[in-house]
């Protein structure tokens, strides 16, 4: 069974997939710094010129980070996910499910070596995903599962059961 077929299920052979949201919180804070120093190295590129902050700051982004689309559909009583992360398996991607919240994380190592001494201009693909996301819906995180197939990571989680307000009587003393 190739490894991009391997289910994702809270188990004991993928336990690691869902982790604590405390780890996501270092990894965003590392993500920011890195998409900053590649901002202000475009910055510096262009001559310290002023007025285009936004946009080194969006193209440092898509340098390190591949995008992950996201469709989220209400199936049922759950909640659907489809991410798109095309070369990433159950070992290299991480999900933090929160009551509100989802993040993935990723990383792969993209091997490829090509030694030329006439390159002018030469583009690769980042091989990170970092995405994070509400919910339309809260949740019950600790039923979540995954499955990771053909290049997309598939996430089920049941919504949370809402509960209504219960009308205490006030007794006079």
């Amino acid at each position: 069974m190739a490894k991009q077929q391997l289910a994702l299920e809270k188990n004991e052979n993928h336990d690691n997939i869902f982790v604590a949201t405390e780890h996501f919180l270092e990894d965003f804070a590392k993500n920011t710094e890195a998409i900053a120093e590649k901002a202000f190295e475009l910055f510096q590129k262009r001559g310290f010129k002023f007025g285009h902050e936004l946009e080194d700051w969006f193209k440092a982004e898509r340098q390190l980070f591949r995008k992950v689309p996201i469709e989220i559909k209400e199936v049922k009583g759950n909640l659907n996910i489809r991410a798109e992360v095309p070369s990433f398996t159950a070992d290299n991607l991480k999900v933090s499910v929160e009551p509100n919240r989802v993040t993935i994380k990723g990383e792969t190592e993209l091997k490829t070596e090509k030694k030329d001494e006439g390159t002018l201009y030469s583009e690769w693909k980042s091989n990170k995903v970092f995405r994070t996301f509400d919910l339309p819906h809260r949740v019950d995180a600790d039923k979540a599962t995954a499955l990771i197939k053909d290049g997309v990571l598939t996430l089920t989680i049941p919504k949370a059961v809402e509960t209504k307000p219960n009308e205490v009587e006030i007794k006079s003393a």
